[in-house]
């Protein structure tokens, strides 16, 4: 493996700037919002330079999309130290409070814009497979250890813990947040019983 050279640490860190900077602007603005303009004068670049970097704005929030995934897949293969529905309940909230920013970014695109954004980089959607993938090997052992239901499909699990992934992005469930006086803590508490064990009532619950 050749030793990174000056100049390419230098372009690495410069495209680390304008990616953080990126995922900024799309958590405030949008994507339909994002302005390249804007973007090089927070960087502190011409729209020139930043467009050696990335090619266009779809380039640019694929790039953001597939660290997120990166950083997502690395917290999913850490080593375990407790039953795996414990690491699946702690997906929720990780991706919730480490990456917020992004998560708001996905949650804004339209279904057009996001596929516009896959299809600018396929490894996208490769790194968003591999995931998913890590996600069913701790579903499956969940069910090994006798945490989910024998005869819950694989596939209806993964996609609901998805979807609760992306609901404090949601602008009306942020709203009830920031009004809730249990705060993040308490609708994290209530999507994890959510995800565990549907909206009846628990039975401590149905006894009182």
């Amino acid at each position: 493996m050749s030793k990174e050279t000056f100049k390419e640490r230098a372009r690495r860190r410069r495209e680390d700037e304008i990616v953080a900077a990126a995922e900024a602007l799309l958590a405030e603005r949008g994507y339909a919002n994002l302005n390249m303009d804007d973007l090089a004068d927070v960087v502190g670049i011409s729209k020139p330079t930043l467009y050696q970097h990335f090619r266009s704005k779809e380039d640019l929030a694929a790039e953001v999309f597939i660290r997120v995934l990166r950083g997502t897949e690395a917290f999913l293969t850490e080593p375990l130290t407790g039953p795996a529905i414990e690491r699946i309940i702690a997906l929720i909230r990780w991706t919730v409070t480490q990456r917020r920013a992004a998560g708001n970014m996905v949650a804004g695109m339209r279904p057009d814009m996001l596929w516009t954004v896959v299809r600018a980089r396929p490894e996208v959607e490769e790194q968003r497979q591999r995931v998913h993938r890590h996600i069913i090997t701790l579903i499956e052992q969940a069910r090994a250890e006798g945490s989910i239901a024998p005869d819950m499909p694989t596939a209806l699990v993964l996609h609901s813990l998805l979807s609760l992934q992306w609901l404090l992005h949601n602008p009306h469930i942020r709203a009830e947040v920031e009004a809730n006086p249990a705060g993040l803590d308490g609708v994290m508490a209530s999507i994890e019983r959510l995800f565990l064990h549907g909206v009846t009532p628990g039975k401590a619950e149905c006894d009182e």
